[in-house]
């Protein structure tokens, strides 16, 4: 009997600690479930205060529309990957809607619901169709035939060159890479190192014809590749690596064309206004030959619903929400809008408010131009692995140390067969 009596008090103080410590800390004692009818939203961190609180007004009028609540993360860019990975591994943080960066949608396909039901209109029908956005766009979004994501933001690289030592544009590769070059001078800014290297290698490799992935099997070290390679090889050197990496090298006149895009530009300009005002121009990809398709890559941000959040339809409400255009156009920095309709030149800087000069708007335009034959990075399983350090490292083994071309792509694509993942 007295043992039952201890068992029954050592209930109560029991009970009693547990119900203190969640009056305390209510985090540790929150189920999995949350509210039934807020939404954890996993974003990109806004660029400044500012954008922070338009951000949050655009979540307000949301909530004051549907009567959903919204609770953001807003996350810094260079970390996101990281933290989303972790944020599913939780049980309170998983995110009911988040930005997905283009090329690790393969990655995140499991957590993802599926989109081509329920939620694009089909063709003939109002509401949202896949037709609206931008080809490559929606090519960033789908895995395997099946729809994962929306579109949200996207740029793509354009060439700026130097008016002044350039007075007429090449038509094709050979002139581009035969031009004259004065003493002091870089005939290319170059394209970077690391993943972006191979971010902007790919605008040449697509230009000779060449893709990074076909039938299930790495093919960026085929002829067209070595092609591609070489073209860079050769633009290099009349590119002395002394003056292509100087600070500003572009905005202050050491460089015939550099690669940029929507970001870059307005930098470039901010780094040097009177002579990006006088001397700054921009033109599309140069083709491979005459008269040929001028393709570049493509960059940007999706959006996605995790498939098993309970609160899919809130979750699409959402998504609706802030790609309506007066919503999207104050979110996507100094990117364009997926969708086509809603992609423009913007005469203001979103992130400062400060007007545009004409220059700026000229070479945006060019971008704008240019996505209509932008290409998407491979979605499959491993490929941001292959495109930060393989491929990398192979272009930089070509380029900095001259290595083999072939032999340098041929053991990148080895070594890409070790960890993509073909379904």
């Amino acid at each position: 009997m007295k043992s039952k009596k201890i068992r029954v008090f050592a209930l109560v103080i029991m009970t009693v600690f547990m119900v203190s410590v969640c009056a305390g800390t209510l985090s540790a004692c929150k189920t999995n479930e949350g509210d039934a009818n807020e939404l954890i939203f996993m974003a990109y961190a806004p660029a400044n205060e500012q954008s922070k609180t338009i951000y949050n007004q655009i979540l307000e009028a949301f909530t004051q529309e549907t009567g959903i609540k919204v609770k953001p993360i807003y996350v810094p860019k260079d970390s996101y990957n990281t933290k989303l990975s972790s944020n599913f591994k939780t049980k309170d943080n998983k995110p009911d809607v988040f930005y997905l960066d283009q090329p690790v949608l393969a990655d995140y396909v499991a957590q993802c619901l599926n989109l081509d039901t329920g939620f694009f209109a089909e063709e003939g029908q109002e509401g949202l169709k896949k037709s609206d956005f931008f080809p490559a766009a929606m090519d960033t979004a789908v895995y395997n035939g099946s729809t994962y994501a929306v579109p949200f933001s996207l740029t793509t690289s354009v060439l700026l060159y130097n008016k002044t030592l350039v007075t007429e544009l090449p038509s094709n590769w050979n002139e581009w890479k035969n031009m004259n070059v004065p003493a002091d001078t870089a005939l290319f800014g170059g394209i970077g190192a690391g993943g972006y290297a191979s971010w902007y290698f790919q605008a040449f490799l697509k230009s000779a014809g060449g893709q990074m992935v076909a039938n299930n099997k790495a093919v960026f070290n085929s002829a067209e590749a070595v092609n591609a390679a070489q073209m860079v090889v050769d633009l290099y050197a009349k590119s002395p690596k002394t003056v292509r990496e100087t600070t500003n090298a572009f905005a202050t006149g050491k460089v015939m064309f550099t690669l940029a895009h929507s970001a870059d530009i307005v930098n470039f300009y901010s780094a040097n206004p009177t002579w990006c005002a006088q001397n700054m121009g921009a033109t599309l990809f140069i083709s491979k030959e005459d008269g040929g398709v001028s393709y570049s890559n493509i960059g940007g941000e999706n959006l996605a619903i995790r498939k098993d959040s309970g609160k899919e339809e809130q979750a699409k409400q959402l998504v609706k929400f802030l790609l309506r255009e007066e919503n999207i156009t104050k979110l996507i920095g100094q990117n364009f809008a997926a969708i086509k309709s809603l992609a423009k030149v913007p005469t203001n800087n979103p992130v400062t408010g400060e007007a545009y000069s004409e220059v700026v708007k000229e070479s945006l335009a060019k971008v704008l131009e240019q996505l209509n034959t932008a290409s998407a990075r491979p979605a499959v399983k491993g490929w941001t692995k292959v495109n930060d350090m393989y491929l990398a490292n192979a272009l930089a083994d070509i380029l900095e140390n001259g290595e083999n071309i072939q032999s340098a792509l041929d053991r990148a694509v080895g070594q890409a067969e070790q960890v993509l993942e073909f379904e």
